[in-house]
């Protein structure tokens, strides 16, 4: 402490109380500090005791980390981070945000807490104190991981596991009241909340983006009653949107451009899942979309590989897939030829594609089942002559 009193905060200071998790001294330092710039304020040399106080607070190991990235990673108190972000905002011209510093892999500290379980009082209150928390609370990292993602895999990788009984994983979750039936899925909702009530007023489409790559091609990923809840938040905040962004997020859910060659089980289900509710709460999305792609969504959901029907790892639970959505959406779909396939109709495109299971089978099953009329009218004359 006598160090601390002698010379003020700099940069060796704070990461050894940081690392060493000394928060007790952290805070000393942190008071005795902000009381020296108010002293010094309009006194000569003012600006030169801010700015070594900001260079202490900004500066970073060999990772870029910060004093506040190893708080947070070390699980500091939340008076031990409050004391640290407070005395950044004594930093006048200019003004120092400390939540919105990255690391050399992109992670801030909010991305930090959410990957290490932070309190929910320490989500909450880095995002008060940033000067941008919308655009905070789905900043992406340097591999694309978004604070909710690293939360979810928090949970089903640590946090589920703290409390007894073990609470199941979150894509076992269905109901939304699951979500309050164990205690360890509460702590993990009540932080997940913090994070989406900031991240709700961000441009929607963008968020979409975020949210469909998490739920559908990263594992374990968001699952689909999260994805679910998060749009009704979305939707309800900004009601004459809801309908564009569900568009949007239909796009990207069902486009040619999604790589399905990797997936399992569990991400063909959270996909059918995820365009199922879409399409059940805006059902004229999929015309939309057919306006918008010039393109029947039906053989834009077959040319990306996309199934009839799905089932879950084990099994158990079957139902409908993206094509079968798309076709309850909108039913003449099965009669119209596809330009940009070469002028097919969808069982033929279906039929196009090699599949090693019966899933592939059955989609061109499934389609021609449902438009048998279509065999005659591809019969060609040459066709028939040959069969003939």
């Amino acid at each position: 402490m006598a160090a601390a009193e002698e010379k003020g905060m700099d940069a060796l200071s704070l990461y050894r109380c940081a690392a060493s998790y000394a928060w007790d001294d952290m805070k000393e330092l942190c008071r005795r500090s902000g009381r020296r710039i108010s002293e010094t304020k309009n006194m000569p040399g003012g600006d030169r005791q801010a700015s070594c106080l900001r260079k202490a607070l900004v500066s970073g190991d060999e990772w870029k980390n910060t004093a506040l990235h190893i708080c947070i990673f070390n699980g500091a108190p939340l008076d031990a981070i409050d004391a640290l972000l407070t005395v950044a905002e004594r930093c006048a011209r200019p003004k120092v945000d400390l939540t919105r510093l990255q690391t050399s892999d992109g992670s801030t500290p909010l991305l930090i807490g959410c990957a290490t379980g932070a309190h929910v009082d320490v989500l909450r209150l880095l995002i008060d104190k940033s000067s941008d928390a919308k655009a905070m609370a789905i900043l992406c990292d340097g591999r694309g991981r978004t604070p909710l993602l690293e939360l979810c895999e928090w949970y089903d990788q640590k946090g589920r596991w703290k409390v007894k009984p073990v609470a199941p994983s979150l894509d076992r979750i269905r109901s939304e009241n699951e979500l309050e039936t164990w205690m360890s899925m509460r702590f993990f909702w009540e932080r997940a909340k913090v994070v989406l009530a900031a991240a709700s007023g961000h441009r929607t489409d963008t968020a979409s983006l975020l949210i469909y790559e998490s739920s559908a091609q990263a594992s374990p990923g968001i699952p689909p009653i999260l994805s679910e809840l998060i749009y009704r938040i979305q939707w309800e905040k900004k009601r004459n949107d809801g309908e564009r962004c569900c568009l949007t997020a239909l796009d990207i859910a069902i486009s040619r451009e999604t790589d399905v060659s990797s997936w399992t089980e569990e991400h063909f289900y959270n996909n059918a899942y995820y365009v199922r509710h879409l399409l059940r709460t805006y059902p004229t999305a999929a015309r939309l979309l057919e306006r918008k792609k010039k393109q029947s969504p039906l053989c834009l959901a077959i040319a990306s590989g996309l199934r009839w029907e799905n089932s879950d790892r084990t099994n158990s639970n079957v139902i409908p897939g993206p094509v079968q959505s798309i076709w309850e959406a909108i039913p003449d779909a099965l009669m119209c030829k596809d330009d940009k396939s070469g002028g097919v109709y969808p069982f033929m495109l279906a039929a196009c594609f090699e599949s090693d299971d019966r899933t592939g089978v059955e989609t061109v099953y499934n389609l021609l089942r449902l438009s048998p009329q279509l065999i005659d009218t591809c019969t060609t004359p040459q066709i028939a002559a040959e069969s003939t």
